[in-house]
C-alpha cells in the first residue's frame, strides 16, 4: 500500500526511477520502435481520395498513441490499466494489417463502424422511450431505418486477426489482456497479496510488466511492417533486429519465471 492519493502520490516518481531502471531494456526499445514508427508517418503522403490509405494512416497513428499510452503507465507500475491499452492497441494493429491485407479489409471496416453505429443509435432510441421529454438526437429514427436495410457484416476480434494473419498472436497475448478489460475476476488476483496485512494490494506493481511490454513491443512491430508495406518503405532489416531483441527479452524475463 502507497499513500492516500494512490498513483498520483508524489513517490510514484521514486517507484517509476526503479522501473525504468529494472526494465530499461523494454524501454529502451520502445523508443527505439515508436521513433521508427514515427518517422514513417511523417514521411507518409496521405490521399485524401481513398478511404483506404486516411484508414491505414490513421489507425498506424492511433496505434503508436496506444502503444505509448501503455508504456508511460508501465513505467508507473500500472499494470492493469496497461493491459487495457495493451489489448486496445491490439485490435487496432489486426485492423491496419487485415485492411492492408485484405482486399475487403475495407469494406469489412465500414460495415463494422455501421453496425456499431447502428446499435449505439438504437439505444439511444431506448433512452428516448424512456424519458419521452429528454429531447436528445431528434430525427435518429430516419438513419436507423436506412442503416437497418443495409446488410451489414460483423467482424468479431478473432476474425480481425485471421484476416491480419495474426492468430497465434490473438490466442496468446491478446487472450492475456483481456481479463483487465472487462473485469473479470482473474483481474481481481493483482489487488491481493497474501502476505500483506492489508485488504487490498493498491500501488505500483511490476507483476507482469515484462509481458505486457513484449507484447505491446511485438504488436509495434506487426504494425511498422504491414504500414511500412503500404507505403513501399524497406524496413525490414531494422524489424527483424528489434524482433529478435524483444524475443530474447521476453524469454529472459517472462518464459524463464
Amino acid at each position: 500500500m502507497i499513500s492516500e492519493l494512490g498513483f498520483l502520490a508524489p513517490e510514484v516518481d521514486e517507484s517509476e526511477k526503479q522501473l525504468t531502471t529494472t526494465y530499461c531494456e523494454f524501454f529502451d526499445l520502445s523508443e527505439r520502435l515508436s521513433k521508427l514508427l514515427i518517422r514513417l508517418l511523417r514521411d507518409a503522403e496521405l490521399d485524401h481520395a481513398s478511404l483506404r490509405n486516411v484508414t491505414i494512416n490513421a489507425l498506424a497513428a492511433k496505434s503508436l498513441e496506444l502503444f505509448q499510452s501503455s508504456a508511460i503507465l508501465l513505467k508507473k507500475g500500472c499494470i492493469p490499466g496497461a493491459k487495457v491499452l495493451c489489448r486496445a492497441q491490439i485490435e487496432t494493429v489486426y485492423k491496419l494489417c487485415a485492411i492492408q491485407l485484405t482486399v475487403d479489409g475495407i469494406d469489412r471496416y465500414v460495415d463494422q463502424e455501421k453496425k456499431i453505429r447502428l446499435q449505439k443509435l438504437k439505444n439511444i432510441q431506448k433512452y428516448k422511450q424512456r424519458h419521452p421529454n429528454s429531447g436528445i438526437a431528434p430525427g435518429i429514427e430516419a438513419e436507423i431505418d436506412t442503416l437497418s436495410r443495409e446488410s451489414l457484416r460483423k467482424t468479431e476480434p478473432h476474425e480481425w486477426a485471421s484476416l491480419a494473419q495474426m492468430d497465434d498472436f490473438n490466442d496468446l497475448y491478446y487472450q492475456a489482456m483481456s481479463d483487465d478489460t472487462h473485469g473479470n475476476i482473474e483481474s481481481l488476483n493483482h489487488y491481493f497479496d497474501e502476505n500483506s496485512t492489508h485488504l487490498l494490494n493498491f500501488g505500483p506493481s511490476d507483476e507482469g510488466l515484462a509481458m505486457v511490454a513484449a507484447a505491446c513491443n511485438r504488436a509495434l512491430i506487426n504494425a511498422i511492417e504491414k504500414y511500412a508495406s503500404f507505403h513501399d518503405v524497406i524496413v525490414a532489416s531494422e524489424l527483424a533486429e528489434y524482433s529478435v531483441e524483444n524475443n530474447s527479452l521476453e524469454r529472459r524475463y517472462c518464459v524463464s519465471k
